[in-house]
């Protein structure tokens, strides 16, 4: 039984079915443990599904990327807005208070 999901497992994994060949590596090496072949190839199938995910994230990662980085600078223009738009403030109300104080100081000389 383990000869054939091992061999089963190989076949896949030249068919370019790697999860499937995973499957059955894993399951012969549940049976035969010990054996050094099933151990090789079933590591080497999950070297292979590690190499087409990444491969994966990083041509699905530019995409997803760029939508990101777009709403993290629209995020960014917004509060440099605002903090603009709070600092003209803070500006305006100095400006009174101190047009304040000269009319104060003008009415009581």
């Amino acid at each position: 039984r383990a000869k054939a999901l091992f061999r089963r497992g190989l076949a896949r994994r030249g068919q370019g079915k790697l999860e499937e060949a995973g499957a059955d590596l894993a399951a012969a090496a549940g049976l035969q443990p010990k054996s050094e072949d099933i151990s090789a190839a079933a590591a080497e199938v999950r070297r292979e599904l590690a190499e087409a995910a990444r491969a994966q994230r990083q041509a699905m990662g530019g995409f997803l990327n760029k939508a990101a980085a777009s709403a993290r600078t629209e995020e960014e223009r917004r509060q440099a807005a605002e903090e603009k738009a709070r600092h003209a403030e803070e500006r305006r109300r100095d400006r009174l208070a101190r047009a304040e104080q000269r009319q104060q100081m003008q009415t009581a000389f």
